[in-house]
Order: C-alpha cells, then structure tokens, then sequence
C-alpha cells in the first residue's frame, strides 16, 4: 500500500471508482440474469448431487453433503446478531422481514441456516420461534435518493421482489441448535454471481420470547398476518425499512472456481453499520469494506465481525473459531481494537489480547496472509486518545505473523483534525460511509486465483 500522501491524492478517484463500480456491477447483473437458466442447466449436467433433492421449490432441514467434486465452502453472514430483546411481551409476535444481498462468485449449492443465538456473546435462545416461511429471489433495486439522501449514483435495495420468489422452506420449528435447509443446487434455484437478491422469512413466537438482534437492514413488517405466506412472498415491499433484524442468519455455500476468499476479524468498521443511515443508507451488508473487496476481484469475503466487538470476543477458546472451521482462506484480516481502545483498556492488555488473535488465526490458518488495520480516530481525548496514537505506532512497526498493515488511520482521518474521521469518509463520528468503505476495499490487497500467491503487501 501506498503511504498516506499518495492515498489521501486518490480519495476522491477511489469513491468515484466506487460508486462506478457499483454502475457496472448492476448492468453486468442484468447481463448474468439472462445467462442464469443456462449455467443451472450446465450445472445439473456437470454436477453429481449425493443427496434425493426435495420437492422443487422446498427444501427441508438437513445436513447432507452438497455436491461431489465441490470442495471449497463459503459463509455470506446477514450480520451478526449482537443484542437481544423481548419485542411483544404480552401476545405473540406474528411478523417477517426482507434481507438484501448480492454474491460476487456464484454457488455450485447453497444452504439457508437461521439461528436464535446472539454471536458476540455466544448465547443461544430456545423461546418457541416458529418459522412459518421462507422465500428467495430477485430483488429490485434504485438509484433514486430519499429527502435526506440525495441521489448519488449507487444502486440500493428497494425491498421488492422483480419477479414471484421461490419457497425454500414452510412452518418449521427453529430449535435451540437453529434450523438449516437442505442443500439447494441449480436445479433448483441458481444463484448468480454480481444479481441483488432478496431473502424473506415470516415467523411467529410467543409472548415473552427474547430474540437475538442485529442493527442491520432490512424491511421489516408485524402485526396480524405479517407472517403469512401470501405477505412474504409478496413481490412488493412489505412493512418498513428499518435498523433491525432478527436472528443470525447466513447463506452457507459450496463452490468449485478458484476464486481467493477473505475472513474479516474484528468490530464494527467491517460491518455497514452507522449511526445515521437515513443521511448515509446502506446496501445492507454489500456496502461492508469486505463485500465491496469481494465484489472487485471476483472473490469471497467471509466476514466474523460484529458492531460492538472488542478483543476478548475472539478468544480462544471462543465458539467463533469451530463455526468458521471449514473455511480455507488465502487472506485473514484482523481489524479489532477500535472499542478497547475506546473503553479506556490500557496497552498492553490490548496488545495481550489482540496477539492471541492473531495466534489463532496463525493456529487454525497457517497458510493464509494476515494483514492488520490502524485504528482510525473517533473524537477521542485524554489518555484514551494516547493509547490509540501508541497502538497505531506498534501497528505500523508491521508485528511477527502479520504479511502487512492497512494503514486505516492515514487513510480515514481528518486532514485538519486527525482526531475525528475525514468528513469525506464520516458516517456517524464513529463509523464511515459508503466511500470510506470503498477506500479500504481498495486498499487491502487483490489475491490471484488460488495458487498464485500474494500479489502485494501493504505496510504504514
């Protein structure tokens, strides 16, 4: 990577590439539309399925192998969920929600799992969630602004479905071990690599159920009959656009190309969380640095981050590790410190702590490049503020074990006052938009296909 000069000269060029991008991603989706029926029909042909497939249409839970021949998996993480809470107290809760998404590399099989389980801080509810339905398909977007978001060029979700989606799962019980589909193969619904999707789900639970929760996008609708088949399915936008999803909720995928997969490891400046999304919308979590990665080299971005996250949420002995288990990556990204910093912890509990994440990244991923983020400022003071400057210090002195350091704090921060973000990349005083997360996509390194070794490095 570039030093900071060089990087603040391209800031202007790298959001409007961004935003460019975002242009030519979708006229290359409405392009890979029409050529989704034939690469289903060339996948059922190529592919040897070792499981009976379900009823088209449906799938049940399972966990049989996908597909022979099909080594490699993927997790695309709808966000993950960070709190909790008791939404209807006094009578069951009858709604549905709608969760955008896009891949940038398109599945030999994907699977749907949904879980009542609150990842940071690896809690698992067992309150009666019953799913009533579960429905896939493509979603609708729109350049148009709102009142308080102008227009700016980048294509958002609209919480229309274009066309009648497809019934991946009826009423199922959501157990205290979640509830997965079965493995779903072109046949009988083919994803698309670079097309905006929509996943809706409806569901009941009872009257005092705690649900786990994650502020990230999604169109929500309650109330009598929200759950409904005929109101999930539904091909325009139900209920509200809203800050709040319920349940952890990830597309699990299989995949034979040689595409490079990324694991982001950290807290929330990986995610597309702000604190002001009405002046700064998101694409749900295709805005993240990692999906917008994964959207410009034709990869994979797994991302294990969560809003709120500190070290210690990586421990370990953390459960994070098993659930991530089966991914190989070529690259690891670890961008962690920015709330322990924050909280006031001193340095070298910091240091402890992140070190033993790196370790076992190190530990369960020896092969892969492991790059580190400098924190960026977020209107600190005192000894707060100290430590952050002396942690980015040792950051950019490149630590054992790491490949290179993204120099995050150069890049973000404020030209006049390097305490507070630069007003370019500010979201939130905390967080950053669209552009500042374009800004780092661009600046963690592009990997060759599998096998072809790292490209680059990055270094303060």
């Amino acid at each position: 990577m570039s030093g900071a000069g060089g990087a603040r000269g391209s800031r202007g060029a790298v959001a409007a590439a961004a935003e460019g991008s975002a242009r030519r991603r979708t006229l290359t989706a409405v392009l890979g539309a029409l050529g989704v029926v034939i690469l289903a029909m060339v996948a059922v042909v190529a592919l040897l399925v070792v499981f009976s497939p379900p009823t088209p249409g449906t799938a049940t839970a399972g966990d049989d192998v996908p597909v022979a021949g099909a080594p490699r998996n993927a997790v695309f993480s709808f966000g993950h969920t960070v709190g909790n809470t008791v939404p209807s107290p006094d009578a069951e809760m009858d709604a549905s929600q709608r969760l955008p998404f896009e891949l940038a590399v398109a599945p030999d099989a994907f699977r749907i799992r949904i879980e009542n389980r609150q990842y940071n801080a690896e809690t698992t509810f067992d309150d009666g969630v019953r799913l009533t339905g579960l429905w896939i398909g493509d979603g609708g977007v729109t350049e148009d602004g709102t009142a308080s978001a102008p227009a700016d060029g980048i294509l958002r979700p609209t919480g229309a479905y274009t066309s009648i989606p497809v019934e991946l799962a009826g009423p199922v019980d959501v157990g205290p071990g979640g509830f997965v589909t079965d493995w779903i193969t072109p046949d009988q619904y083919a994803l698309g690599d670079g097309i905006p999707y929509l996943l809706s789900m409806g569901w009941t639970a009872p009257a005092g159920a705690t649900l786990a929760t994650y502020p990230g996008l999604s169109w929500l609708a309650t109330g009598a009959g929200s759950s409904a088949s005929s109101v999930v399915s539904a091909i325009a936008p139900v209920g509200v656009s809203t800050t709040m999803n319920y349940f952890d909720i990830s597309l699990e995928y299989s995949f034979s190309s040689d595409a490079p997969v990324l694991v982001s490891i950290g807290h929330s400046l990986n995610t597309p969380v702000n604190g002001k999304r009405k002046l700064f919308p998101t694409r749900g979590e295709n805005t993240s640095w990692p999906q917008q990665w994964a959207a410009e080299h034709d990869a994979i971005a797994v991302n294990m981050a969560s809003s709120g996250a500190v070290t210690t949420d990586f421990r370990a002995d953390s459960t994070k590790w098993e659930q991530f288990a089966g991914i190989d990556p070529q690259i690891v990204t670890i961008w962690a410190a920015s709330n322990d910093l924050s909280d006031g912890h001193p340095f070298d509990e910091v240091q402890r702590n992140w070190l033993e994440i790196l370790a076992t990244v190190k530990s369960q991923w020896p092969d892969a490049a492991v790059y580190a983020m400098t924190e960026p400022p977020r209107g600190l003071t005192g000894s707060s503020e100290a430590t952050r400057v002396e942690w980015n210090e040792w950051m950019r002195s490149v630590p054992d074990g790491l490949s290179g350091v993204i120099d995050a704090d150069a890049l973000l921060r404020g030209q006049a006052d390097p305490t507070h973000l630069d007003p370019l990349y500010d979201a939130d005083g905390v967080h950053v938009n669209e552009a500042g997360h374009a800004l780092i996509a661009d600046a963690v390194p592009a990997l060759p296909p599998v096998g072809g070794g790292a490209t680059g490095e990055a270094s303060g």
